[in-house]
């Protein structure tokens, strides 16, 4: 019996070949600025990043839009991880693009808008936060800024001895 293709692999299908036919899901698309791949596998429209992340950033990830775009109601991983990057980029203010890719993919977006964040991803913000301050915090000497001393001299108050 050969095994079912997984929720993401239908989720694919559904995005690309499907959802295109789909009264209810054509609205949802043109209310989301989004672009239906309508059956043509290849380019931007066809990952399903890009309506997925679409519908974080305005806040419209809700089951029923997601069965509509996709034809599940969710697409676990891919959706936990799209939703952290764009709750990350709200926690900082920053409301914009936290990679190149990201800009492609909110290109036309009509809003900014994403549901708050839950307890759990609350947590998760804060220890992503606490990686990125320890983080930016290393750089300077991890790109070798801060290897040289200041030199001894009168009144710039290094008071070790120079070997002589």
């Amino acid at each position: 019996m050969p095994r079912r293709p997984s929720i993401t692999v239908q989720a694919q299908h559904h995005w690309v070949y499907e959802a295109h036919l789909n009264e209810e899901a054509r609205a949802l698309a043109e209310s989301l600025n989004l672009n239906l791949p309508q059956g043509s596998p290849g380019g931007l429209e066809s990952s399903l990043l890009y309506p997925l992340r679409r519908l974080i950033v305005t806040g419209q990830d809700t089951l029923g839009n997601m069965q509509l775009l996709f034809g599940v109601t969710t697409v676990p991983d891919l959706h936990a991880e799209a939703r952290e990057i764009v709750l990350v980029d709200s926690a900082a203010h920053m409301n914009v693009p936290s990679a190149p890719i990201a800009g492609s993919l909110d290109d036309g977006c009509p809003y900014w808008a994403p549901r708050p964040a839950s307890p759990e991803e609350e947590d998760e913000i804060r220890r992503h936060s606490e990686f990125s301050r320890n983080y930016a915090a290393m750089l300077p000497w991890a790109s070798g800024a801060l290897n040289e001393r200041p030199k001894a001299g009168k009144g710039d108050g290094n008071t070790r001895r120079r070997a002589s």
